[in-house]
């Protein structure tokens, strides 16, 4: 795996400059609020003083500025003014940081959203064939995991560098107080955190990849049991998707509470470390300078022992302070390891590459007013797997109306991925007006076709906003969407429906029929008013009465429209003016409609 400067400077990059400037004011803020923490804390040391020995400040070469300021005159005068400088120092430690803390979460959770948001959109851009050689569940995860970068490095890394540059300005403080034992608590403290980390470290590092692995195998388990619920109500295998969930969240669970565990656990020692600490620097100074023991007398030298005690709370209030910076930092180091393989994850869709002109509105159109060529055309989906085509040379003159049969899994499918653009021959060219297809003008071909498959896809949201997919509400054109659905043959279903085509289908449709969704995916086709329209076993849930109005509704479009239709119904192919047959990866033209018919 990735180190961790490695993963932080891959994040970086990944930011734009508005979201990098933010970064950066952070961090001058971080460093603002470290030296208004080092303020509070050295206030405490003449505060303590003036409460314990206000005679001795007289006498403090760097308090005569201070005293002549405010015209004090006798020690106790001092008391009103060091409580107000010090309750301002303490009041203004708290509001930097709250400050701090504030800008701190609005910033992360912001790059949070962008990338989430980019990684979606470079999903969505990338070529069909990622799309059908990854698990949905992947990609899904993968998003959330984008997401989580906020929790997962993002702060964590704002806490890093917040805490040590806090810590480095305390430590500056406390130094200035008292070197020896300064040094010695904070060498002492950060030895201990280093051996904890090279003691975890491969345990976590193991965890991480547990949790990337199970985290992705959850989202898979959800998605496989509940889309398809209605099967697994039926064959009553409840049961079984639920020992699927439960044996991918065990081992989730368990790594991710260990690394919790090894998280924090720390502090309690280290804490209770630091009282200790304190105990033992309260009797060095107390033996040092304050009291010295006579048999049943206790006698105090000069005074010296009250002078201590500033001293000891400035340092005890350092050591509350820097104890927690110095958990902060293990606990945002070790978060960050936790989940190295889940960042690696997410990094991965944040670096997917764009195509060209992918942030085009516009697209322009290219020509098409004569034909689609296929020359000398070969398909393999890797280098591995065997051809699925080898060869093709086919024409399609615009206007005209052809059909596609084979077996299953003879490549009718695939043949129409190709034509579409969404699939590049390994060898030849598709061609549409002599003009080679390839990835930067793919998008201009698109832009004349309507695809309808035999599984519709179908969005939870109203008819009409299905009809014109990809539309937003305001722009639907409603006059267009009627007459869609009822060259489709399912206006009378949609208006005969107490909210008409407003109507929610549920998720993937779930409250329409098979051929409901067919028709409404025909009248998607009809709304874009496509020059070719594409049916891919569009009509094999339509009975023959339907499919053959909606054959003549897309006969009525014009004599401009080609339709490419891959059917095993053989009579969706009698109004077709070319057949082909698909076979052991080569098209074969059948001449005659009624020879097919006999076979």
């Amino acid at each position: 795996m990735k180190s961790i400067p490695k993963l932080t400077s891959e994040v970086w990059g990944c930011l734009n400059k508005k979201r990098k400037k933010s970064l950066i004011f952070v961090s001058f803020l971080m460093i603002i609020a470290s030296f208004s923490e080092a303020f509070s804390i050295g206030a405490v040391l003449p505060f303590l003083a003036i409460l314990t020995a206000p005679d001795k400040i007289f006498e403090n070469p760097a308090a005569s500025i201070f005293i002549e300021l405010f015209q004090i005159e006798t020690p106790s005068d001092l008391l009103l003014p060091s409580t107000i400088v010090f309750s301002i120092a303490a009041l203004s430690s708290g509001f930097i940081r709250l400050l701090l803390l504030w800008v701190q979460t609005k910033v992360s959770w912001s790059i949070g959203s962008d990338f989430t948001v980019k990684a979606y959109e470079r999903t969505l851009y990338q070529p069909y064939i990622s799309h059908i050689s990854r698990n949905s569940s992947e990609i899904l995860e993968g998003t959330v995991k984008a997401r989580d970068l906020i929790g997962t490095i993002i702060q964590p890394i704002l806490t890093i560098v917040g805490s040590v540059i806090i810590t480095i300005v305390v430590l500056s403080v406390l130094f200035a107080i008292n070197a020896l034992v300064t040094f010695s608590a904070f060498v002492g403290i950060a030895t201990i955190y280093l051996c904890i980390l090279k003691i975890t470290r491969k345990k976590i590092n193991k965890n991480s990849k547990v949790i990337a692995i199970q985290q992705t195998k959850l989202t898979k388990a959800i998605q496989e049991g509940l889309g398809g619920i209605r099967d697994v109500i039926i064959d009553r295998s409840q049961k079984f998707y639920r020992t699927i969930y439960a044996d991918a969240f065990h081992p989730f669970q368990k790594s991710s509470s260990s690394n919790q565990f090894v998280t924090n656990s720390p502090r309690f020692g280290i804490e209770a470390l630091g009282i200790v600490l304190i105990a033992c620097l309260a009797y060095f100074l107390s033996v040092k300078n304050g009291i010295i023991s006579t048999g049943n007398n206790t006698d105090l030298k000069n005074n010296e022992f009250f002078t201590a005690i500033p001293i000891l709370g400035t340092l005890a209030l350092g050591a509350q302070r820097l104890l927690p910076l110095l958990q902060q930092i293990f606990s945002a180091f070790n978060t960050i390891r936790s989940h190295r393989a889940s960042i690696e994850d997410a990094l991965e869709l944040l670096k997917q590459p764009l195509p060209k002109n992918y942030d085009i509105n516009d697209i322009p159109k290219i020509s098409f007013k004569k034909n689609i060529t296929f020359k000398n055309v070969s398909f393999k989906y890797s280098e591995k797997s065997p051809w699925v085509f080898e060869n093709i040379d086919l024409e399609i003159p615009k206007g005209s109306k052809v059909g596609f049969i084979g077996k299953t899994g003879s490549g009718k499918s695939t043949f129409l991925d190709l034509t579409m653009g969404l699939l590049f021959p390994h060898k030849g060219e598709l061609l549409i007006d002599n003009l080679k297809i390839d990835g930067v003008n793919c998008y201009s071909w698109q832009s004349h076709l309507s695809h309808v498959p035999q599984d519709i896809y179908l969005a939870d949201t109203t008819i009409s906003e299905n009809i014109a997919l990809g539309i937003p509400n305001k722009l639907v054109d409603m006059k267009k969407v009627y007459q869609a659905a009822k060259d489709a043959e399912i206006s009378n279903y949609i208006e005969n429906l107490p909210l008409g085509y407003q109507t929610l289908i549920g998720e993937r449709g779930i409250r329409l029929s098979g051929g409901q969704k067919q028709r409404i995916g025909i009248a998607r086709a009809f709304y874009k008013k496509s020059s070719v329209i594409v049916l891919d076993e569009a009509t094999s849930a339509l009975d023959d009465e339907t499919e053959n109005v909606i054959i003549k509704s897309i006969e009525k479009l014009g004599n401009d429209l080609t339709v490419l239709i891959v059917t095993h119904r053989l009579s969706t192919l009698k109004f077709c003016d070319f057949i082909f047959q698909i076979e052991n990866s080569n098209i074969k033209y059948i001449d005659d409609y009624k020879k097919l018919n006999k076979r």
